[in-house]
């Protein structure tokens, strides 16, 4: 059995749209990780949450999107868009290298937002408050460098429960407005929040990043605003080809993903 086979053996899926509409009712029996099932704690080590960036979802989703920036202009406004972009005109093409972000809560206390609810920051444009300023940080390296080639971040706007395991329980789920900073967010004990691939800011502007090797890294809590039981399991890296058909049309390739830690 491949790898991409043995990925793809959960019973059911973690990555699902953002709609508040899917939510109810949806559980995963196990969550893996590259394939080997996640070792769940049963007995309490310390009273501190431990996220898990779910590889799997990020290999699953990952694809890239020509469009332009008049189609992002929210995004472009809360600086998603590479330097300069909130500067050009509206109908400049940019390349997102898109993918979803899926983190469990594998420790012994809910992971609850760095921010009191009346220091959340409203974003008109997206009708909602960001709770945390950067909850997950995308780079691109080059293939055995260090420097960043090009970067993205995704602010957490909302921290709820999308599926759980059967040791957790759907408690948090939140909403858009200006009273939603009313609603309690977090991550429950068991369970596991997704930011799916379709939303604004979710993804990196490759528009300037030329073909070639390289590699992806995906931190969930990159700047540790909360404290952790395990850092250990916060950040993956793929090696990653970005490449191009004889159409024109941009593609990327994945291999080698695995933790590395913070």
């Amino acid at each position: 059995m491949t790898e991409r086979e043995n990925l793809r053996r959960r019973k059911k899926p973690i990555f699902g749209p953002k709609t508040t509409a899917e939510y109810d009712n949806v559980y995963s029996t196990e969550f893996t990780t590259m394939g080997r099932q996640i070792d769940l704690k049963e007995e309490p080590e310390q009273n501190s949450p431990d996220l898990i960036l779910v590889i799997e979802d990020l290999i699953d989703t990952i694809y890239i999107e020509s469009t332009t920036i008049g189609e992002v202009e929210c995004a472009s406004l809360e600086g998603c868009l590479g330097p300069g972009a909130a500067m050009k005109p509206r109908h400049t093409a940019v390349d997102l290298l898109r993918f979803a972000v899926t983190s469990l809560n594998n420790g012994t206390a809910d992971y609850r937002p760095s921010l009191e609810p009346s220091k959340w920051q409203f974003f008109t444009c997206h009708d909602h408050y960001h709770s945390e300023p950067t909850y997950s940080e995308y780079t691109i390296l080059p293939a055995g460098g260090s420097d960043i080639v090009a970067a993205g971040h995704k602010a957490s706007f909302c921290l709820e429960d999308v599926t759980c395991t059967p040791r957790g329980k759907l408690t948090f789920k939140c909403g858009t407005g200006r009273n939603s900073n009313n609603v309690p967010q977090g991550i429950s004990v068991g369970c596991g929040d997704t930011y799916g691939a379709h939303l604004d800011c979710q993804w990196i502007d490759i528009t300037e990043v030329a073909d070639g090797p390289y590699t992806l890294r995906v931190t969930v809590n990159p700047n540790k605003l909360r404290m952790e039981s395990d850092w250990t399991n916060n950040r993956g890296e793929c090696r990653m080809t970005l490449g191009r058909a004889a159409n024109g049309k941009r593609s990327v390739k994945l291999s080698d993903c695995k933790h590395v830690p913070i």
